[in-house]
């Protein structure tokens, strides 16, 4: 195979990687997206496949993510110049993922049976690697990929998304061993069979449970309601009264359709809520008119000089007494603060405000007599671990609220529900989410999504959904299958880098002689 021909299969399969998420959404092509790469790299040397996979990594990042450059330009008052800067350093970074699958799948060979299952535990070690690495960035993790392939999706219940990604890679490495030289046309084909009972058996499993349904009818009618704010006017001061005048409009068309929680979205209240009497009581009062409980996203003040920001989710009651509040804790790396401020001074964050917002310091379990509920703020509900803590610590249906509007009309709304789904899947909860701009949903403990609504609009959701107690085994034993993979993949290359040592001493001993 010629050289430029490889090149050119590492770029078709970060594109096929890519256009299996929105807006293409073309899931089937997940199963294929690494057969061409893994093509490319067969007997090449560990350096050029590293080469390769960065290619193909970037490719990917750059047909995936390119709304970096939309936010850094309209919201970041970034030139294009600097925006492209930033949108090929974010997928240089990415792209050393994929760069070290590939380094590593050439510089410690598998034999042949070994090498799908061997590749899917590496790169699913990849991914843990990456949704906690310099604050982590899991996003667009290859098994989010399946949402609209619900019934093989399901295994996320036991496994979590990581899961999903490995058996996608195990398909497309599968499919890779009867082109690898010197394999038995009879073992291949087998080695290509198992694999594809393997992922026949996950869909059939999946497709079993979901036939489940809760049956009661649902206890509770949560609403949430979208403003549709734009980010560039929605701190202005002239914005304040329209945008709480058009949240008490909406929460009140909310509880007319019989909603029992009116949930806003994340920085709803764009002002320092409890720090500004007139509207903390104008809030209060509208809590109390509707006497039903209110979820508002406002930021709040954090103890100490300068003034620093908490990003913030207020539960009122229906008497307008503050019921309980949860602050972000997993904060967005140049969103909301920057880190490394005393090297990287030049850099200002995303997210302008009145200061730097600092995290949460713990979780909270918000309480209504129909259940208990947990909120995870905008990024917080791209992180596994995180939203499945909430549900370990007692929380039986799932919040999400989120501002969108930074990403204008493209996919990245899209694929940030994507993620959020994933969570009501894992953990077997239902998930409201109120996005200011959208997209807004309800999603049922399968992933289903129940209802959601158009980007920048104004729209209010009223759905019923039922509080539940039972426990996943995801969430019962956390990120098992990720770590049981990085075991695995870090086992592999350790013993044959060790292999490597003892036969380069017994040569030089024998040279010697």
């Amino acid at each position: 195979m010629g050289v430029w021909r490889r090149w050119a299969l590492a770029l078709l399969s970060g594109a096929l990687l890519a256009s299996a998420f929105p807006p293409l959404d073309w899931w089937p092509a997940a199963f294929l997206g690494l057969h061409p790469l893994l093509l490319a790299v067969a007997g090449q040397p560990p350096a050029r496949s590293a080469w390769l996979g960065f290619a193909s990594g970037m490719a990917f990042a750059l047909l995936s993510i390119p709304w970096v450059v939309v936010t850094m330009v309209r919201y970041g008052q970034m030139p294009w110049w600097g925006a492209v800067a930033v949108l090929l350093a974010l997928s240089a970074y990415l792209a050393c993922y994929p760069a070290a699958f590939t380094f590593a799948l050439s510089r410690f060979p598998l034999p042949p049976a070994a090498f799908p299952v061997g590749a899917a535990a590496l790169w699913t070690a990849l991914e843990y690697l990456r949704t906690y690495a310099l604050s982590g960035f899991p996003w667009n993790l290859l098994g989010y990929s399946q949402l609209p392939n619900l019934a093989f999706a399901q295994m996320a219940s036991v496994t979590g998304v990581y899961g999903v990604s490995f058996l996608l890679v195990l398909a497309s490495a599968a499919l890779a061993v009867p082109f690898l030289p010197g394999v038995p046309r009879r073992r291949a084909w087998a080695i290509v069979g198992a694999a594809a009972l393997l992922v026949a058996a996950a869909h059939g499993v999946g497709a079993w449970a979901l036939r489940g349904t809760d049956g009661a009818v649902p206890p509770l009618r949560v609403g949430v309601v979208q403003g549709n704010f734009e980010q560039a006017l929605k701190w202005t001061p002239d914005a304040l009264d329209r945008t709480l005048d058009t949240y008490a409009r909406l929460s009140t068309q909310a509880a007319a359709a019989g909603a029992d929680l009116i949930v806003w979205p994340e920085t709803a209240a764009p002002l320092l809520l409890r720090h500004d009497p007139a509207r903390l009581h104008q809030v209060r009062a509208l809590a109390e008119s509707l006497g039903r409980p209110l979820l508002v996203g406002a930021p709040d003040r954090a103890a100490g000089e300068p003034v620093r920001l908490k990003n913030s989710a207020m539960l009122l009651g229906p008497d307008g007494r503050l019921l309980a509040k949860y602050d972000k804790m997993h904060l967005v790396p140049f969103g909301e603060y920057v880190p490394l401020r005393s090297v990287l001074f030049f850099v200002d964050k995303l997210a302008t405000g009145i200061g730097d917002f600092v995290p949460g310091e713990f979780r909270t379990l918000f309480r209504l007599p129909a259940g208990a509920f947990a909120v995870s703020i905008c990024f917080e509900v791209i992180f596994p671990a995180e939203v499945r803590a909430a549900v370990a610590d007692g929380a039986e249906f799932l919040v999400n609220i989120t501002n969108d509007a930074w990403f204008g009309r493209s996919a990245a709304p899209a694929q940030h529900l994507r993620m959020a789904a994933f969570r009501a899947l894992e953990t077997r909860r239902y998930l409201a989410r109120a996005a200011n701009t959208g997209i807004s949903a309800l999603v049922d403990p399968y992933g289903r999504i129940l209802a959601s609504t158009h980007l920048f609009e104004e729209a209010v959701l009223v759905r019923g959904l039922t509080p539940r107690r039972d426990l996943t085994p995801y969430v019962r034993f956390g990120d098992w299958f990720a770590a049981a993979a990085s075991l695995a993949a870090g086992g592999w290359v350790a013993s044959a880098w060790a292999a490597e040592r003892r036969a380069a001493r017994r040569g030089r001993a024998a040279w010697r002689n």
